[in-house]
């Protein structure tokens, strides 16, 4: 099966991550994560996009990023391009650093960030290599534990929906980070969208359809030969984002055969 297109839209919040080839340690050393970090922090000082959280492990990376205008493709290609053919000198061999593509998963409901956040931080305690967030060098937390930071990671978007007030939002971060997240692999990295995947798939829909009594008639299983246009595009948007095609069927009440012939139209 072909690989679907990644989606870029600006202002959408990912988690992106990706692991090492045959899960080898490419962050083995300090070394090794600040070339990583660097790179990183170097596209967020050209506006490629602002990045709001990471951990780096030993085999491999969580991102928390908002996209701009420039599509994800471009400037993760240059970033893990150029880390691979740094360790690569660095390490005198050849061949594959990471294993496959990255991952990008959309933030679709900004009330799931905060456990992202707190899932991507509590990374290495999972893995049994310290017992609290704060104890761990490599992660954006100790930037979240800074009354008056500036930096390349904006703690701001996420601080700002704990508490206006600044102390009082770390402080409830502080707390956030000391309790276990109740969710895990199957919300933040094996799903489509993190979050309402309804909701997601409706704002696809509403984007595609020029006004409300369109998308009305398409979700509510309307069969008129003048919507089948705004379906196929419908279809195509959602593949793009990763939905099979029994979900984009369900969505708006249709088989999974009939998105099969659309798609081929």
């Amino acid at each position: 099966m072909p690989r679907q297109p990644r989606t870029n839209i600006p202002g959408m919040i990912y988690h992106l991550f990706q692991r090492g080839n045959n899960k080898e340690f490419i962050f083995a050393s300090d070394k090794d994560k600040l070339s990583i970090l660097y790179l990183l922090e170097d596209h967020t000082k050209k506006a490629d996009f602002e990045l709001l959280g990471y951990v780096i492990m030993s085999n491999h990376y969580h991102l928390i990023l908002k996209i701009k205008e420039t599509p994800m493709q471009d400037f993760m290609h240059r970033i893990i391009c150029n880390y691979a053919k740094n360790y690569n000198k660095r390490k005198q061999r050849s061949g594959h650093v990471f294993e496959g593509r990255y991952k990008s998963i959309p933030v679709e409901d900004r009330g799931y960030l905060l456990d992202l956040l707190r899932y991507v931080h509590q990374n290495p305690i999972r893995a049994g290599i310290c017992q609290h967030v704060r104890d761990y060098s490599w992660s954006s937390d100790r930037f979240y534990r800074m009354p008056t930071y500036r930096g390349p990671i904006n703690t701001s978007l996420i601080l700002d929906m704990l508490s206006q007030n600044r102390s009082e939002a770390i402080r409830m971060y502080q707390t956030l980070m000391n309790d276990p997240v109740d969710k895990g692999v199957d919300d933040f990295e094996t799903v489509f969208v993190i979050g309402d995947k309804n909701k997601h798939l409706d704002r696809l829909l509403a984007e595609i359809c020029s006004d409300k009594l369109i998308y009305t008639a398409i979700k509510s299983g309307s069969k008129s030969l003048d919507l089948i246009s705004f379906k196929k595009r419908f279809a195509r948007a959602a593949r793009k984002a990763g939905y099979p095609m029994t979900e984009i069927g369900k969505h708006i009440s249709i088989s999974q055969s009939s998105i099969s012939r659309l798609l081929k139209r």
